[in-house]
């Protein structure tokens, strides 16, 4: 918490905690490689409410006559009266409580407050105001709550603010009467203003300037990517968008609708948006976070004749800007469609999982009805409200029957901290839209207004029935075999995933994670073991791939700074190249492996816990005589891959797992599968019937990674550069992994009769099998348990279970599950 100031400024904003989660980043070297394949707030009681030209300007936009209440894009529905367009103003102060008492003691008492807005933003036909709420100073965390004047208190806040000094800026449309009086309620003592940007104006015969055009999110900003500009920005750097023409608004329109957001800022600051070439507004549309924590706001921008707006942070910043739609100019059609239909004086929840449905999983989608849609909605403005959210994250709110967008909707603060973020969403089909989210959270919409137009139509492609927790809708024939198996083996559970021809077809969770009798869903992770020499494989032929290094390589001559040889050490060891090690025909010995303690040579070595990083047990290992000339035999040896993993390391500078989730896990949608602990399960982990005997961190890249069924066929079907999706292997590339060699491996699978290739996982209470097979199908199963010959017993449990079906859906479940 910031020690307070005698005169806090307008926006002040707390340090706060972590609490977005991020992609995992490459360093400088290993992303060239892969391509070779604060400032004072502004002084609020010196800005003038708009002035009689702007007034005049707006009440003076060309009348529509001669304009049926027919939309032609919408059928014979009726025009609500309330329908309206929207006008414009220059951003100004309409209301500021004044600066606040020291220590940030907020300058608004706690209660509920009349406010009468200046003729000037209510011009004649208003049906509602469109205005920002600017919250600084709190005394404490609390909320604000802004409504129409006469009506009862809305149940969620406009804005919330996490603890003392907090700031935060949102987006509110508030209808308005004759009166043109609006309500402010504030749960703690804060600093408010409310900045007037525009009016709805009622025009239930249409209009051609003023319409508000939906559109799929595009993102044109994001500078932690290096999208449109790099950052952090640094203190009042502009950044200029070229929007008209782009991103699906066309050229010649008034405005432009941003999600706008900012993260690991350095505030207090603000950040400010306006027309390229025009003056820049004094007023903010968004307060800065700290650094971890993402601040968003709904951002209605005017565009410059050129089509192009300026941006500019007063602070450091990271900016994302996502185009979610536009504002008609005078040149576009005379039609309803795009209208605007005020919200109730009340906001009104169209969706409430509190009251219906209970908190959102994370990664699945939850598909619901808008309540109280006019006839004719497209789209709706809402206040999104996630008011108890277990972790930092985001929230994606997308047309229902729509393929799920690539980028969320909104942020979501940390643990227990209110997250409310207005946005806009188009629907689908029966006023349908679908929800999912990153951490598990309840989430209220509650309605600001509805935009008149066409619902998107649902995508074949896209399950009419989403996954549950424990997969898709179930198929009685192929369960039975599955159950049948766990039960007369006495395992407690496992997860099975099917795939036809790269699309996920099939993927179920069964039995119970432990002995609490909890259910296997769909994302829960169990250990991959031996699996991970795989993932392993991938990484190092992604680094041939990219010229960074040779398959005939000698992997001591890379090593040798961190794997010296001991005296006289074996001396055929120095042939070992990396294709030896691909193949497992290094030539080591497999009569000792270090990293199972039930030898009792490792014992003498390294304890009863064994050796705790790959390269402790490396360097023991290479002490050892060889067992036969590399490249003359095959023999299965763990150390292959321990001794891959430090490659990989070694050329890439950046830790193995790191690695590997940005060069292979995440380019195939792969995204918290992690390396296990020993003694200890990470969240959503099954938990095993025996464990121990293995420290799992030093087996690393030889069996170490876990994470889910669908996880693994994501990845194996990622290796055939015949199956949909990003590839991660080129076709010679793949020709030579699946080329049998000595003992019927390829680099790194195991190469079956009838051309199916695969391989087998084995732990302590974990057994595991990912099959590719010429058919089109790959199948993962993950179990929780231990039985000899995993490898038959394995391949002929799920030959029973696929010979049950032959109709797979001809839909692609992946984008659907975690």
């Amino acid at each position: 918490m910031r020690t307070p100031r005698a005169n806090p400024p307008l926006l002040h904003v707390r340090e706060r905690p972590l609490a977005v989660a991020r992609r995992t980043r490459l360093g400088a070297a290993l992303a060239a490689l892969v391509a070779a394949t604060g400032c004072v707030a502004p002084d609020v009681e010196h800005v003038k409410v708009p002035d009689s030209t702007v007034a005049a300007t707006a009440s003076a936009l060309p009348t529509v006559a001669g304009v049926t209440t027919t939309d032609p894009l919408t059928g014979e529905a009726p025009t609500p009266d309330a329908a309206s367009r929207i006008v414009a103003f220059s951003p100004a102060r309409v209301y500021d409580s004044g600066d606040s008492p020291p220590n940030c003691g907020g300058s608004l008492a706690v209660g509920a407050h009349d406010i009468t807005l200046p003729a000037d933003v209510t011009p004649k036909g208003v049906t509602a105001v469109v205005v920002n709420v600017v919250v600084s100073d709190a005394a404490g965390p609390g909320e604000v709550r802004v409504w129409a004047h006469g009506a009862a208190p809305p149940t969620h806040p406009t804005a919330s603010v996490a603890g003392t000094c907090d700031a935060t800026v949102k987006l509110a449309i508030v209808p308005v009467g004759a009166d043109h009086t609006i309500s402010i309620s504030t749960s703690v003592a804060a600093r408010v203003a409310v900045v007037s940007v525009g009016a709805l104006v009622a025009s239930p015969l249409g209009a051609a300037a003023g319409r508000l055009v939906p559109l799929a999110p595009t993102r044109v900003l994001d500078t932690s990517a290096a999208l449109g500009a790099s950052g952090p920005l640094p203190s009042d750097a502009e950044v200029e968008l070229t929007i008209g023409g782009t991103a699906g608004v066309p050229v010649g329109q008034a405005a432009v609708v941003l999600q706008l957001t900012a993260t690991d800022g350095k505030p207090p600051g603000v950040v400010r948006a306006w027309a390229a070439g025009a003056d820049q507004p004094d007023l903010p549309l968004l307060a800065l976070p700290s650094a971890g924590w993402a601040a968003s706001n709904l951002a209605i921008v005017p565009l410059s004749a050129q089509g192009k707006i300026t941006l500019r942070p007063s602070a450091e910043t990271n900016l994302v800007a996502d185009v979610v739609g536009f504002v008609t100019g005078p040149g576009a059609p005379e039609v309803s469609t795009g209208l605007v239909v005020p919200g109730g004086p009340t906001p009104a929840a169209v969706a409430d999982t509190a009251t219906a449905g209970g908190p959102l999983e994370p990664g699945f989608r939850r598909d619901v009805t808008a309540t109280g849609a006019p006839e004719g909605a497209g789209a709706m403005l809402v206040s999104t409200i996630a008011p108890h959210p277990t972790d930092a994250g985001a929230i994606t709110v997308y047309p229902g029957g729509a393929p799920r967008p690539d980028t969320p909707t909104v942020p979501v603060q940390g643990a227990g901290l209110t997250s409310v973020s207005p946005a806009l969403v188009r629907l689908g089909a029966g006023n349908r839209f679908s929800l999912t989210t990153e951490v598990s959270t309840d989430l209220s919409l509650d309605a600001l207004a509805w935009v008149l137009g066409t619902p998107v139509p649902a995508d074949p492609n896209v399950p009419s029935v989403a996954p549950d927790t424990i997969g898709t809708p179930p198929n009685t024939a192929f369960d039975s075999v599955i159950d049948g198996f766990l039960t007369n083996r006495g395992l407690k559970g496992a997860s099975v995933t099917v795939a036809k021809d790269g699309r996920v077809v099939y993927a179920r969770g069964y039995g119970s994670t432990d002995d609490t009798g909890a259910p296997v869903r769909v994302d829960t992770r169990f250990r991959f073991a031996s699996i991970s020499k795989v993932i392993t494989a991938a990484a190092v032929l992604q680094l041939v791939q990219a010229g960074a290094l040779s398959l005939d390589d000698n992997i001591f001559s890379l090593l040798s700074d961190r794997l010296p040889f001991a005296d006289n050490p074996d001396p055929r060891i120095v042939k070992i190249t990396v294709r030896d090690l691909l193949h497992h025909t290094s030539g080591f010995t497999k009569a000792t492996d270090p990293f199972f303690t039930e030898q009792p040579q490792v014992v003498k070595v390294f304890g009863a816990g064994g050796p705790k990083t790959c390269l402790d047990a490396a360097k023991w290992f290479i002490t050892l005589p060889l067992a036969s000339t590399p490249g003359s035999q095959f023999a299965y040896v763990n150390m292959n891959y321990c001794l891959l993993s430090l490659l990989v390391e070694k050329i890439t500078n950046e830790s193995y797992d790191t690695v590997v989730q940005s060069l292979v896990l995440e380019r195939r949608n792969v995204r918290d599968a992690r390396i296990g602990t020993s003694f200890s399960r990470k969240p959503d982990e099954i938990a095993y019937p025996a464990a121990g005997g293995t420290f799992l961190e030093s087996l690393a890249g030889a069996g170490g990674w876990l994470g889910t069924s669908v996880d693994l066929v994501r990845f194996i079907d990622g290796l055939d550069p015949s199956k949909p999706g990003q590839h991660l292997l080129k076709p010679e590339t793949y020709a030579q992994l699946t080329q049998a060699g000595p003992g019927s491996w390829g680099l790194g699978v195991e190469v079956f009769p009838d051309g199916s290739w695969g391989h087998t996982g084995s732990l302590a209470g974990a057994r595991a099998m990912a099959m590719h097979r010429p058919d089109g199908i790959t199948w993962s199963v993950v179990v929780n348990g231990t039985f000899e010959n995993h490898n038959v017993v394995l391949r002929d449990l799920m030959s029973r279970a696929l010979a049950t079906t032959t109709d797979w859906p001809t839909i692609d479940y992946s984008p659907e599950l975690p």
